[in-house]
C-alpha cells in the first residue's frame, strides 16, 4: 500500500486520535452475555484511511509511475489521508463518526471512540479501523450494512446462527462463546514470546 513519511517536527496536540480503553471490550462481552439473542460482530475497514479526506493541505512526492515525477518542480496534494502522515488517523476518525451519526448513533462523552444507538440498542466500540458491536441479529445487520455500504470490510459474527462462529479474534485477543457464557483470551502470542525469550523451548 502507499505510505507516506511524515516526521514529527512539533507536537501538534490538535492531530491526536483517541482509542478506547481496554474496559470496553469487556463491557461489550457482558452485555452480549446478557442475552443469548445478542451478537457480537467483528468488522475490520480494508485501507480505511484512503476513505477520509485529507483536511491539512498535505503534499507528497510522485510515486515513479508518473511521468512527471523525474520534474523536481513538481509535487502532489492529497486530497485524501494517507498512512504516514500525522493525521490520517485524526481524519479516518471524524470520517467513520460522521457516518455512524447519519445511521443514528449517538458519539461518546467519555471517548470519542464509542457509539450508542439507542433505537437499535446496539453498542459500538472502535479502535482504529476495527469495530466491535453488540445487539441483536437486526441491530448488527443494520450496522453491517451501513459500514459496507461505505467501505470495503471484513466481518465475523459471533454467535449460534448459521454462518456465525464460537470463536473470533478481537485485535488478537480471542473471544469465544461457549454454553456456560463468553470468555476472553489474551493474544496467544505473548505467552509464546515468554517462553521463547526465557529459553524454556525444548
Amino acid at each position: 500500500r502507499l505510505v507516506a513519511k511524515e516526521y514529527k517536527v512539533k507536537n501538534q496536540p490538535e492531530l491526536y486520535a483517541a482509542t478506547p480503553p481496554t474496559e470496553c471490550m469487556r463491557l461489550l462481552i457482558s452485555k452480549a452475555a446478557e442475552k443469548k439473542s445478542n451478537k457480537m460482530i467483528y468488522i475490520d475497514i480494508s485501507r480505511a484511511y484512503f476513505y477520509a479526506k485529507s483536511v491539512r493541505p498535505t503534499y507528497v512526492k510522485l510515486p515513479s509511475e508518473d511521468p512527471r515525477s523525474s520534474d523536481p518542480t513538481c509535487c502532489a496534494r492529497l486530497l485524501m489521508s494517507m498512512y504516514g502522515t500525522r493525521d490520517a488517523a485524526l481524519n479516518w476518525h471524524e470520517e467513520y463518526a460522521e457516518t455512524l451519526r447519519q445511521a443514528g448513533y449517538t458519539r461518546g462523552v467519555a471517548n470519542p471512540c464509542l457509539f450508542y444507538n439507542a433505537k437499535q440498542d446496539v453498542s459500538v466500540k472502535v479502535h482504529g479501523d476495527d469495530f466491535l458491536a453488540v445487539g441483536d441479529k437486526a441491530s448488527t445487520d443494520s450496522l453491517k450494512k451501513v459500514l459496507t455500504d461505505a467501505y470495503k470490510v471484513k466481518c465475523e459474527i459471533l454467535g449460534s446462527g448459521d454462518g456465525e462462529l464460537s470463536e473470533i479474534r478481537v485485535l488478537n485477543r480471542v473471544v469465544r462463546r461457549t454454553d456456560s457464557g463468553i470468555t476472553i483470551e489474551a493474544d496467544p502470542r505473548h505467552a509464546e514470546m515468554v517462553i521463547k525469550d526465557l529459553e524454556l523451548t525444548t
